[in-house]
Order: structure tokens, then C-alpha cells, then sequence
């Protein structure tokens, strides 16, 4: 309807504008020769029709152009800042979504020892206050000390050994300057714990656990391994397996595009998964 009507217009005024050249400007402005000479191409030379049509219009098309050139830029600018809102919201639901999951996990392991009668159940919520006090205050930050993150899961290393005493063989080594590189919060957590949750269990016959964080340059290269436990896929409450190691994905989507390799691999009785990440 627009263009209809924007040629409509656009023939309207090109026509009167010719009717007011051929009529009134030239018989009233110019010599008898010239008036004889113009009459004489007649009133539809399309020359002096496109010159008429550009007069009106030329101002018409740059205004135009203006205006749609500063709503292109508005409307970009929107475009960015609702992609960035949707980003942020995306990576504040994947954040609380590993607060949940964790603490499930974590309370699952102090139930267990409580109907166990052991002794080491305050020492494990003293360790489960520890890590949901980082969780809480030290995560909201977009990035932390890599340190800090080791500190993390070293905590939740204890945690777990706290269940199950000397039953697994458990390993986690660091090498590399870790205290001056910097991440985003909780990306190593989620692959620890998912050692523990789905590769342990009961079973903790010939059991283990071997995790690897190295850093070299601006890479960080962490390799995790472990046993696979039988029937660990879903527990009674509906957890499925890799809950956490999905939500790693996605983060590392939004938050590492082009800068990260995520490598899974399950093998027979072996879980195996490499991260190398470039920060």
C-alpha cells in the first residue's frame, strides 16, 4: 500500500508540476524563440519528466534515507541489547540450575552417611556450608580466579571422600601458573562432580578417579576420568545422567564461542571427557 500510494503520488505531482512548467513558467520567464522551440517537444518528454520527478523527489529519497539509516541504527542497537539481556538471562538460569543440582547431590551423600550412623556427618555439612557460601557470594563475579575454582573442587574432592573413605583411588593433579588466569565461575565443578555422581554410586569396588588440570600459556587443558558405575544412568528422584555436564556445554557455548573444545567419550566401563579451553 505504501508504494502504491508513493506512486500515485509520485505521478500526481510529477504531472502537475509539468502542467505548471508547460503552462505558466515558461509562457511568463522566456522569450517568444525559446517558447516556440520548447512547445514544440511536446508536454510528455520524458527528459522533462524525470527532471520534474527528481526535483520534488530527491529531497523526499535522502530524507527517506536518513530516517531509515538512524531506525536501522535503533534498531540494531535494540537487537544487541536484547541479545544481550537474553544471554545474561540464559547464563543466570544455567548458573542456579547447577546450585540445585549440586546440593541434591551433596545432601543425597549426608543422607547416606546419616543412616550410616557415621561420625563424619557434621564435618560434611561444615564442608556442604563451605561450598554453598562460595557458591552463593563468590559466583555472582562473571569471572574468578582459576584458584579459586581448584579450591572449589578440592572441597568437594574432601566431600565426597568423607563417603567413601579409602574404597576409591582418587587422583587430581594441577600444573601450571593457575593463580593468575581467570574463568568463568563453576565450568570445572560440574565435570568433577559428574565423575563422582554417575561413576561411583554404591559400587565402589575397583573404583577411581583420575583428574588432570594443566595450564599452559592462555590454555587450559582439564581431562577427567573415571569408572562407569551399573545403573548409575537415572536415580530414584529422576536425575538423568550428564545434567551437569549439558549445562557446562551450553555455558561453554555462551560464554567460550570458538575458544573451547569439549571432547566426551564413554567406552566400555571408562567415562572420559577433555576440555581445552583458551581464556
Amino acid at each position: 500500500m505504501f508504494f502504491i500510494l508513493l506512486f500515485v503520488s509520485a505521478m500526481f505531482f510529477t504531472l502537475l508540476l509539468r502542467l505548471d512548467s508547460y503552462f505558466v513558467i515558461v509562457p511568463t520567464l522566456y522569450s517568444d524563440a525559446f517558447i516556440k522551440k520548447y512547445y514544440t517537444i511536446g508536454f510528455f518528454r520524458i527528459s522533462y519528466l524525470i527532471s520534474h520527478f527528481v526535483s520534488i523527489y530527491m529531497v523526499v529519497v535522502g530524507a527517506a534515507f536518513i530516517k531509515l539509516l538512524i531506525q536501522w541504527y535503533n534498531s540494531s542497537q535494540q537487537n544487541q541489547l536484547l541479545a544481550r539481556e537474553n544471554l545474561e538471562t540464559e547464563l543466570k538460569f544455567l548458573k542456579s540450575q547447577i546450585h540445585p543440582h549440586f546440593l541434591f547431590n551433596t545432601l543425597n551423600n549426608l543422607y547416606a552417611l546419616t543412616l550410616k550412623k557415621s561420625d563424619k556427618a557434621p564435618e560434611t555439612v561444615l564442608k556442604l556450608s563451605e561450598l554453598l557460601d562460595f557458591m552463593l557470594y563468590d559466583c555472582n563475579a562473571s569471572k574468578i580466579s582459576l584458584d579459586k575454582e581448584i579450591r572449589l573442587v578440592n572441597s568437594y574432592i574432601d566431600l565426597e571422600k568423607l563417603r567413601y573413605n579409602d574404597d576409591i583411588s582418587i587422583k587430581f593433579e594441577t600444573t601450571g601458573e593457575t593463580s593468575k588466569m581467570e574463568i568463568a565461575p563453576l565450568l570445572i565443578l560440574p565435570i568433577v562432580e559428574n565423575c563422582f555422581k554417575h561413576g561411583i554410586s554404591e559400587q565402589t569396588n575397583k573404583s577411581w578417579i583420575k583428574i588432570s588440570l594443566k595450564v599452559q600459556n592462555n590454555t587450559l587443558v582439564l581431562v577427567a576420568e573415571n569408572t562407569i558405575s551399573i545403573g548409575s544412568q537415572e536415580d530414584n528422584h529422576g536425575y538423568k545422567e550428564g545434567i551437569g555436564i549439558e549445562n557446562v556445554k551450553r555455558r561453554l557455548q555462551l560464554l567460550y564461542p570458538d575458544k573451547h573444545e569439549l571432547e566426551i567419550i564413554k567406552e566400555d566401563n571408562i567415562y572420559f571427557v577433555k576440555l581445552e579451553l583458551l581464556v
